[in-house]
């Protein structure tokens, strides 16, 4: 649906290659509401296209998929691991399983976090999806929406993991009080 036109582009400093696919009957306006969405991993970020998707509603606002490729040291960055094309196709796919037109931003390097910094537009909003993890596991691991709330340039939502309707929380039991 996003058709094949894609392009390369200088972006910030360092240089950092980028890819762009431009989402279809979309006209990117200069003074329109800009809403980011971060890339973190596939679950986390199709919430996150709904989220944004949501915000959209009734509003002049482009969604953008901001993905930040990491191309491992000994490989130059134009010609990561994984074919750019793959990434973009499975980008598009994730986007159209969200239901969403996104504009896809991939920018190939070798700091994720630094290229986010670099490229999220000060003036938008970012939505930026989590797998909800707590304690040992986020110690451990990290959060990458943790980080981009501390440091992004402009104001960050983060969507959590959808939960089925059957699952409980640490609260029902104190509302639903005594038998």
């Amino acid at each position: 649906p996003y058709g094949r036109a894609c392009s390369v582009s200088v972006v910030g400093d360092p240089f950092i290659p980028a890819l762009q696919v431009i989402a279809p009957h979309r006209v990117q306006s200069p003074d329109g509401l800009h809403i980011g969405v971060v890339f973190t991993d596939c679950e986390g970020t199709k919430a996150a296209l709904k989220v944004a998707a949501s915000l959209t509603a009734g509003l002049d606002a482009d969604i953008y998929l901001v993905v930040p490729h990491v191309v491992p040291f000994p490989l130059p960055l134009v010609y990561p691991a994984v074919p750019p094309g793959f990434t973009l196709r499975r980008l598009r796919e994730l986007a159209a399983a969200a239901n969403v037109q996104a504009s896809i931003y991939m920018y190939l390097c070798r700091d994720r976090f630094q290229t986010l910094l670099q490229v999220l537009e000060p003036h938008s909003i970012v939505v930026v999806g989590t797998h909800g993890r707590t304690g040992l596991k986020r110690a451990l691991l990290g959060s990458v929406a943790e980080k981009i709330v501390r440091h992004a340039p402009c104001p960050v939502l983060v969507a959590g993991p959808a939960r089925p309707p059957h699952s409980s929380t640490c609260l029902e039991g104190l509302m639903s009080g005594p038998d």
